[in-house]
């Protein structure tokens, strides 16, 4: 909350007048509505502001080399399924790689780094297309991305809510449920099964964290190991090969 904070008083210095009123309200409202719908997973209920402008196209962030190298590796998990995904879903994963890039870009400190304000309108924009997204309407590759990547990164990765309001616990639960889902159902297939398996296994390592003091830690810690002693491409049982894998997905 704190960054918010500094976010918003950029957003007033900026503005001035009373248009720093206005623009201060809306964003707080919009915020708050975010969070709330993050929290108890209800609908969005205030509509969008304005048109999203991509935080790089109407150049409030300039990346540099660490920025351009970071997005080119954010999200490739997810570019190697694309063809079995709609257009909603890549659309909020690119938004999340923007926010993403962006926001380490800010925290380095270093070449011109974009605004709190622009990072935190650009994040509140991924995370209203990851919620906008149906996440209830059957079952497939398309539903095994979206409830084990986009729960996971908009909760976790990037939108770290307060312990209060106990999403990590709800997290927990839901990505153990979809993943059995997914095992039963065999949603992962030949086609793009190596993304699809880091995918998996990003999973496993997010929702481990989520489920630190809940029941299901054992399960997430048994299938985590199951994984990586099954799995031909982390017999290495080296760090740099397993981040390797899991630091495509938006981590």
């Amino acid at each position: 909350m704190p960054s918010y904070a500094t976010a918003l008083e950029q957003l007033v210095k900026a503005r001035g007048d009373i248009f720093a009123l206005r623009h201060l309200l809306c964003r707080i409202g919009f915020s708050s509505n975010l969070h709330h719908a993050s929290r108890t997973d209800d609908r969005l209920l205030y509509p969008r502001i304005r048109p999203y402008i991509s935080i790089v196209s109407s150049r409030k962030h300039v990346p540099d080399a660490k920025a351009i190298l970071l997005s080119e590796k954010l999200g490739s998990g997810i570019r190697g399924i694309e063809k079995a995904l709609t257009a909603g879903v890549r659309e909020a994963v690119g938004k999340g790689v923007e926010a993403t890039v962006a926001l380490d870009h800010y925290h380095r400190h270093e070449n011109c780094q974009p605004r709190l304000v622009d990072v935190m309108i650009t994040a509140n924009e991924a995370q209203r297309s990851f919620l906008e997204l149906n996440s209830k309407g059957g079952f497939g590759r398309e539903q095994l991305v979206h409830s084990c990547v986009v729960w996971a990164h908009c909760d976790m990765a990037l939108f770290q809510m307060p312990r209060c309001t106990k999403i990590k616990p709800r997290l927990a639960r839901e990505l153990r449920q979809y993943s059995e889902e997914a095992q039963q159902k065999q949603a992962i297939t030949e086609e793009g099964k190596d993304s699809i398996s880091d995918m998996v296994l990003w999973v496993l390592v997010m929702g481990g964290i989520a489920a630190a003091f809940t029941e299901h830690r054992h399960w997430f810690q048994t299938r985590l190991r199951r994984r990586i002693k099954s799995d031909a491409r982390l017999k290495s049982g080296m760090w740099a090969e397993f981040k390797w894998h899991v630091s495509k997905f938006l981590w």
